[in-house]
């Protein structure tokens, strides 16, 4: 369904860290992608003035 209505479908093997980002869109395929993703959101909240400091 997910392809039928445009969406991309993408994946690498089990248990393997995999975060993809589409937008402020992040999604990840399991428990070890974790850091990956937060990696990414971090990076999206910098760019949209966060300040961490």
């Amino acid at each position: 369904m997910l392809k039928d209505n445009g969406g991309i479908y993408s994946k690498i093997g089990d248990w393997q860290s995999y975060t993809v980002q589409d937008g402020l869109l992040i999604t990840r395929q399991n428990p070890g992608s974790s850091i990956a993703t937060a990696a990414s959101l971090i990076d999206v909240l910098k760019a949209k003035g966060a300040d961490f400091g």
